[in-house]
């Protein structure tokens, strides 16, 4: 049997790739979610001779539909939370002034607040970023079987939706594009960038609207 190479692949090209699969993943998540809003509406409608007579089909469906929900959301938060940490070392690794000011910090939070003290810009979405993805949806799955937390951990973990992460990829798109716009690596707007890469996934940029950021606060 022949052996089979592949060509090797650089830091940028593995953050890039967790990146896209997450927001891929986001997008698949979105049609699942559409589904499972529709048959609960359509549950909702349902009488209790209805269900009887379905034995409960539908009940049956908007579970098995949740299940697929978690399969696609989980990865994509997952996915995600590796990019955020991977674009960040990218960066310290191009830019000896930002590498100096984070390699005191050992956590994820802490390094990111400081490589955006030093670039002189907002960590408003990053802490959003945080609270909503890193801290209530990637810590609690990863951290899961920690006998401490763990029915914290479960608790939190199932109240994971999709909105949540959606919500928090974006927040998580935002920081990232303020750390490029300090580095000056980057000149476009917050608004215009999200709405690029929903683009590219086949992801609505436009859920769970609310007011946009300046791009330069």
């Amino acid at each position: 049997m022949t052996e089979r190479y592949y060509s090797e692949i650089e830091a940028f090209g593995v953050a890039r790739i967790l990146g896209t699969s997450a927001l891929k993943m986001l997008a698949e998540s979105h049609c699942v979610e559409k589904q499972r809003c529709d048959l609960v509406a359509h549950l909702e409608q349902e009488s209790s001779e209805e269900t009887f007579a379905n034995a409960g089909a539908n009940i049956s469906r908007v579970k098995m539909t949740e299940e697929e929900l978690r399969r696609k959301l989980f990865p994509a938060a997952m996915l995600f939370q590796s990019s955020m940490e991977a674009k960040l070392k990218l960066a310290a690794d191009t830019d000896p002034d930002l590498h100096l000011a984070i390699m005191g910090e050992r956590y994820f939070s802490p390094r990111w607040l400081a490589a955006l003290v030093h670039v002189n810009q907002t960590a408003d979405e990053f802490e959003k970023y945080a609270d909503v993805l890193y801290r209530e949806i990637r810590n609690p799955v990863v951290h899961l079987y920690d006998d401490r937390r763990a029915d914290q951990n479960l608790e939190k973990i199932n109240k994971v939706s999709f909105e949540a992460v959606y919500t928090g990829v974006r927040y998580g798109w935002w920081a990232y594009m303020r750390l490029l716009f300090g580095l000056g690596m980057s000149n476009a707007d917050l608004a215009g960038s999200w709405v690029a890469i929903c683009r590219g996934a086949g992801l609505p940029c436009d859920l769970f609207p609310e007011s946009e950021p300046p791009a330069r606060a």
